[in-house]
């Protein structure tokens, strides 16, 4: 399976397909509905009060999830190759984006992170751009806007706006107005906001958007359910094995790639920490973390020349994704 993914071929999209299918039966067959997600957020609230009879339907939302990440998924592998973020065209990225949105029933149903992704992905997007222009204020100025609409969908996405100053810091020279830009852009939606709740004389709905942040308390703990660390040991272990290849062959990069790896890492390290806004939303949020780790993971698969491991990991996903999901 390995081996048909690490080439680009219209094959590969339909093994894509087959095995988001194969890793959701269970949830489809013998799943029950999960509990509804309640939203604070404005976008969030106006959209999924219309989406109501999506998500409490356990297939049609499960099949739209499902389509939506394989669009996502695929979307993540153009980034891949667009940026020559790996040294071969391959669809391991998309692949195991897939892979890691499948090992919790959680990922599978239509919420706010869904949507998230999509402005995780168009930041990222414009981010990797930093590296062939003279220019850096529109994307600094775009990322900041892309965060703050994304935050009004789920408001654990604002500290995202320290990804975009690491990505300033390691692809520019330090230029102030460049920092300023991105706050700008960050500012301005929620100013429109701001102004739409003060015209309709509701301020302490806008106040109450930020609730969370100001009382919170912050739990070591992100999983309530110790069962729910066990999907995490071949993640877990795959990605000790990757970090040790890239760290290993670091320097043999080209200049470019590292600086958008190192990227990737803060993202991984700012999605970890944001989960403290919300920490009510659960396991939905390290959704987020499917995208930055697609692409260390397949860095691994691409770079290691032991077979019997590489298919002995895939096959343990597998395993773990649909044990899980019948345990559960």
């Amino acid at each position: 399976m390995i081996k048909l993914l690490k080439n680009i071929s219209p094959a590969s999209i339909f093994i894509l397909f087959i095995v988001m299918v194969l890793l959701r039966v269970p949830y489809f067959l013998f799943g029950n509905p999960l509990p509804p997600v309640y939203y604070n957020d404005p976008i969030s609230k106006l959209l999924f009060n219309h989406l109501h009879f999506i998500t409490n339907h356990i297939l049609l939302n499960g099949l739209i999830t499902a389509i939506l990440h394989l669009i996502i998924a695929l979307w993540i592998n153009k980034v891949a190759i667009d940026f020559n973020l790996l040294f071969r065209k391959s669809y391991l990225p998309a692949f195991f984006f897939v892979i890691i949105s499948s090992l919790y029933v959680e990922f599978f149903t239509l919420d706010a992170v869904t949507f998230a992704l999509v402005f995780q992905l168009l930041v990222l997007q414009r981010l990797f751009t930093l590296y062939k222009t003279n220019n850096a204020l529109s994307i600094a100025f775009d990322s900041g806007i892309y965060i703050a609409v994304a935050s009004l969908i789920y408001l654990s996405i604002l500290p995202w706006i320290f990804v975009v100053f690491v990505a300033l810091l390691t692809f520019r020279k330090f230029d102030s107005r460049d920092y300023l830009s991105a706050i700008v852009g960050l500012l301005i939606p929620f100013l429109m906001l701001a102004f739409y709740y003060f015209w309709n004389n509701n301020m302490p709905g806008f106040y109450e958007f930020f609730k969370p942040i100001q009382t919170n308390e912050i739990k070591l703990a992100m999983f309530t359910n110790r069962a729910d660390y066990l999907p995490l040991i071949p993640l877990v272990l795959t990605i000790l094995l990757a970090g040790h290849r890239l760290v290993e062959n670091f320097y043999k990069n080209i200049v470019h790639v590292r600086k958008c790896f190192q990227v990737l890492a803060a993202n991984i390290l700012v999605v970890l920490f944001s989960f403290y806004i919300r920490p009510s939303f659960g396991i939905h949020h390290f959704l987020l973390l499917a995208m930055p780790l697609s692409i260390l993971l397949s860095y691994y698969f691409l770079i290691t020349s032991n077979r019997r491991i590489a298919e002995g990991l895939i096959w343990l996903f597998f395993a773990t994704s649909i044990v899980f999901q019948l345990l559960r």
